[in-house]
């Protein structure tokens, strides 16, 4: 996978789609990435109530060979016991592991292991998969016996095969947008060189089609209409600049456009030729890049939180108890109950921030929803146990 953000959701993302046909699955730990076990990217997803939660670990030196003993094997699982473990070994020799035996000592669980190869990684993800010995977790009703040999290589191969079909859809996914970039770069640089009237004409005009093109797709992203004036296009097509430089400063436009733009503003934001800059003088860019993004930041936080209390309050009006799952169900974009989770810890201090800075917006989630609720100071509000 060429984008190490990919693993920020990847783990919950498998969870949630083996959770729909294996509901006994109760924790999942992760190692994937690329290069030396320092670069590796370690976590651990665990179930409370309907939603997993995420937390980060590290592999360190006493583990890692055994673990890239393992990342070397390619689409295969085994179930094993606990002890085999690399951590929970750790564990048990070495007490620089002692945060961590938490994570191993209920002795009966069955761990699940499956390796699945991402194209163009050299080494495979590996997925620790914790199910409870009892066949009523996976979906057999009235049924609390243990899990025989057969049984057991069916839910392998079941989740081995989901997991090989995920990754080669993501992986198909990226590699069409690698192909279209480097395609529109190499298209770029073939018609930049062509020096005859006629020729410099049809550029400016593939130019002008690709800016467009290149807004609305960053509108369609975002779901914000961006509008870009006659002015400000010409300003940015008709020049020498690179492709690159085009595409930074179309960006910063719509940067800083944005951030300019109140929130009560609408949904239509345009840029206007005074919005264009080409300069080389980078650190500029670069603190004014850092000034727009952490508005953009914010207006996603705000953003956010209104669109939770806007889903929760419609819940409430049909006598339907919000909770997370169902919030996230009657978003006007649906977004998951994990999903919901880890935008709300990502946007921590922010939404901190927003929720001391207007005290009377969003009374039903920061007073009852369990996500915010949770990344609360402790002394700072009573966590109702039936709240979302």
């Amino acid at each position: 996978m060429p984008d190490k953000s990919i693993y920020d959701t990847l783990p919950c993302e498998m969870a949630e789609k083996w959770n729909n046909i294996l509901p006994g699955l109760d924790r999942i730990l992760f190692i994937g990435g690329r290069g030396t076990y320092n670069d590796w990217i370690a976590s651990e997803w665990s179930r409370r109530s309907n939603v997993f939660d995420k937390k980060e670990l590290t592999v360190t030196g006493n583990i890692s060979d055994k673990i890239l003993e393992l990342r070397k094997q390619k689409d295969r699982y085994q179930w094993i016991p606990v002890e085999q473990i690399p951590f929970y070994v750790s564990s048990k020799s070495s007490g620089n592991f002692t945060p961590q035996l938490d994570l191993f000592e209920e002795m009966k669980y069955l761990i699940l292991v499956i390796t699945v190869r991402a194209g163009g990684n050299d080494l495979s993800d590996v997925y620790y998969l914790f199910f409870r010995n009892n066949k009523s977790n996976f979906g057999i009703q009235h049924d609390s016996s243990a899990i025989d040999t057969t049984q057991k290589s069916i839910i392998g191969t079941l989740v081995l095969n989901t997991a090989k079909e995920f990754y080669k859809t993501l992986s198909s996914y990226l590699h069409k947008l690698e192909f279209i970039r480097n395609e529109t770069i190499k298209l770029l640089d073939f018609h930049a060189g062509r020096k005859n009237k006629t020729d410099d004409q049809l550029l400016l005009q593939w130019k002008k089609q690709w800016a467009v093109s290149y807004l609305e797709s960053i509108s369609s992203r975002e779901g914000i209409n961006y509008l870009i004036e006659p002015e400000a296009l010409e300003l940015l097509i008709n020049n020498t600049y690179t492709f690159e430089t085009i595409k930074d400063t179309l960006e910063n436009a719509v940067k800083y456009a944005k951030a300019l733009s109140p929130l009560s503003a609408g949904n239509n934001i345009t840029i206007k030729n005074t919005f264009i800059a080409f300069t080389q003088a980078e650190e500029i860019v670069s603190e004014a890049n850092a000034v727009t993004e952490k508005i953009n930041r914010m207006d996603k936080a705000y953003q956010l939180l209104d669109k939770l209390e806007n889903a929760a309050q419609k819940l409430i009006a049909e006598n339907i108890k919000p909770t997370s799952e169902l919030i996230g169900k009657a978003m006007d974009k649906q977004i998951t109950a994990p999903a919901i989770s880890d935008a709300v810890k990502t946007n921590k201090n922010r939404i901190l921030r927003l929720l001391e800075k207007y005290p009377d917006k969003w009374p039903y989630i920061r007073k009852q929803f369990r996500p915010v609720l949770n990344i609360m100071p402790k002394n700072n509000y009573f966590l109702d146990k039936n709240t979302g």
